[in-house]
């Protein structure tokens, strides 16, 4: 359509204001939800065509994280984890943010994911305070995603809210 043609299009006789639109819901309100469930749909669009804009959406969705019964805070918290969006030393200098890679509080090794939750003598210690059996929480696999979706599975569903939470403590007092 050029300028001409949009000029010649009559103006509306009513006196009705704007309004923005989401029309990705019923309601047309913009939602986290409906989003989320925007992207996911386009992302099974796009890997049908071999495209890919999110990253892989895990099998089983994120629903074990979300509908924890744990706090929004804490749940971000998870999830970025999964996603390596914490910033670790590790996560910050492969992003060239001028940082050295080590742990702020045992300098001995990389600050990583996995250093950061299970490795790290500080991690250690406050699972074991937590009394949880380190034998169901101490297998991290290949990634945080693998470590937490083992905890969902292996622990009863307290177990897994509090060790979640512990995570999130740990991380959270690495920050104070």
């Amino acid at each position: 359509m050029d300028a001409q043609e949009i000029t010649n299009l009559p103006a509306p006789q009513s006196n009705i204001c704007d309004r923005l639109v989401w029309h990705y819901s019923k309601d047309g309100l913009f939602s986290v939800r409906s989003a989320y469930n925007m992207a996911v749909e386009l992302e099974g669009r796009s890997s049908a065509v071999g495209q890919s804009g999110l990253g892989e959406v895990p099998r089983g969705g994120w629903n074990f994280l979300w509908k924890s019964k744990v706090p929004g805070k804490v749940k971000v918290f998870a999830w970025r984890l999964c996603k390596k969006a914490l910033p670790t030393c590790s996560n910050l200098q492969r992003r060239h943010c001028g940082v050295r890679n080590e742990c702020p509080r045992c300098s001995m090794e990389e600050e990583t994911e996995k250093h950061t939750m299970i490795d790290c003598d500080f991690a250690r210690h406050t699972w074991a305070l937590s009394n949880l059996a380190w034998h169901k929480i101490g297998n991290w696999g290949d990634s945080a995603e693998t470590w937490l979706r083992s905890l969902h599975r292996n622990l009863e569903a307290w177990e897994y809210r509090f060790a979640i939470m512990v995570a999130w403590k740990i991380w959270n007092s690495r920050n104070l």
